[in-house]
C-alpha cells in the first residue's frame, strides 16, 4: 500500500513513442534528445511503482489521414502514413517502456495531456493532488501540460529534468527561445531537479513548479533569500518597479512582455507574504488592469495561468474594487 503522500501523486509519462524517440524511424516529429532519456524514464517509472504512485502513459494516436491532428501538421499525413498512427509501429512505446497492470493509458491529440481528454477527471477521482512529469518534449507537450496542471490547481508539479528532453539541450534548459513548428515558445523556465542556484527558486515561485530539495535548511535559506530579494525590489523608490513592469506588459516585444509577466507574477505573490508597507497599493494600481487584460485576451495557457496566479495574490483585499472585478473575471469570465 502506498504511503499517504505517494497515494496523492501521479506520474505522467508523455509521448515516449518510437516516432518521437527512434531516429531510424525517420519521423518528422523526432525529438533529438529523446533516445538519451529512455534509461532515466525507465528508472523514474520503476521508482514510482515502488512507491505506489499511479503511472499514466500519455500517448498520441492519430487517424492515418490526420483528421484529428493539429492543422499545421496535417501535411505529414497526406499519404496515410503519418507519425504515431494508431495501430502502427511508430505509435508504440520505445523499447524498454511497458505499460504494467495498474498503470493507465491516456490518448491525446494535442500538446497538453489535459486538452479534450478525461485526465483531470481521472486524477480528481483518484484523489491525486501532485504530479511528476517525464517524457518529451519540453517546450511543447511537457510545458503545455505543466501549465495546464498549474491552472487546474494541482498542489505541486515536479519536472524531472534528466527524464525529459527537447530537440537540443539549450531548448530543454530554457536557455534559448525559438519558434518550433510555428508554435510560439515563450518564457520556458524549466526548474531543474539538480539546480542549486537561487535564481531557479524565483522562477519556481512564479511558475508554480516545485523542486525536490533534499535539505530542509537549504529550502529555508532559499525562501529567506527570496523574501529579502523581493522586499528590496518592491521597496525601491516606493514601488517604482511596478510602473516599469506595467509598461513592459504593454509592449509588443514578446520576449520582454513574457519576462515582465513572470517577474510581475512573482512579485505579486511575494507581496502577499511580506509586511505591507503601502507598496501593495502601488502594485494594484499599476498591474491589476494589465493582469485582467492578459487573463481575458491571452491566447496561450501559460500567460493565463500566470495572470490568474497574480490576481489571486490580491484576492484577500475585499475592499478594493479592482479586485472584485478580478474575481469576476476568474470565476465567471474564464
Amino acid at each position: 500500500m502506498a504511503a499517504p503522500e505517494w497515494s496523492e501523486t501521479a506520474m505522467l509519462v508523455i509521448d515516449m513513442q518510437k516516432d518521437f524517440i527512434l531516429a531510424q524511424r525517420g519521423s518528422p516529429l523526432l525529438v533529438a534528445g529523446g533516445q538519451d532519456i529512455v534509461p532515466a524514464v525507465i528508472q523514474a517509472v520503476a521508482a514510482a511503482r515502488e512507491r505506489g504512485i499511479l503511472v499514466i502513459w500519455v500517448v498520441r494516436e492519430h487517424d492515418r489521414f490526420g483528421r484529428d491532428v493539429e492543422h499545421f501538421r496535417r501535411h505529414f499525413y497526406s499519404d496515410g502514413e503519418g507519425p504515431t498512427v494508431k495501430g502502427c509501429v511508430g505509435a508504440e512505446l520505445a523499447d524498454g517502456l511497458v505499460i504494467a497492470d495498474g498503470d493507465y493509458k491516456l490518448v491525446k491529440t494535442r500538446f497538453s495531456a489535459f486538452f479534450a481528454t478525461n485526465l483531470h477527471h481521472l486524477l480528481h477521482g483518484s484523489g491525486i493532488k501532485n504530479l511528476v512529469v517525464v517524457g518529451v518534449q519540453t517546450p511543447n507537450c511537457i510545458r503545455q501540460t505543466v501549465f495546464d496542471a498549474v491552472a487546474l490547481d494541482y498542489h505541486s508539479v515536479t519536472l524531472i529534468s534528466n527524464a525529459t528532453a527537447a530537440a537540443t539541450p539549450q531548448i530543454h534548459s530554457g536557455e534559448k527561445y525559438q519558434r518550433h513548428e510555428k508554435y510560439r515558445s515563450s518564457c520556458a523556465n524549466v526548474a531543474r531537479m539538480d539546480a542549486a542556484l537561487m535564481l531557479h527558486q524565483v522562477f519556481r515561485r512564479a511558475c508554480c513548479l516545485s523542486i525536490i530539495i533534499s535539505s530542509v535548511e537549504e529550502e529555508k535559506a532559499a525562501e529567506a533569500w527570496e523574501r529579502k530579494m523581493a522586499f528590496a525590489l518592491v521597496s525601491h523608490e516606493f514601488g517604482l518597479l511596478f510602473e516599469a513592469l506595467s509598461d513592459g506588459l504593454k509592449t509588443r516585444n514578446l520576449e520582454l512582455s513574457s519576462s515582465c509577466l513572470v517577474l510581475a507574477t512573482w512579485l505579486s505573490y511575494m507581496l502577499s507574504l511580506l509586511p505591507d508597507t503601502g507598496v501593495r497599493g502601488a502594485a494594484q494600481v499599476c498591474l491589476m488592469k494589465q493582469f485582467i487584460t492578459i487573463l481575458k485576451s491571452a491566447r496561450y495557457t501559460d500567460e493565463k495561468a500566470l495572470s490568474m496566479l497574480a490576481l489571486r495574490s490580491f484576492m484577500h483585499d475585499q475592499d478594493i474594487e479592482n479586485v472584485k472585478g478580478a474575481q469576476k473575471v476568474i470565476y465567471i469570465g474564464i
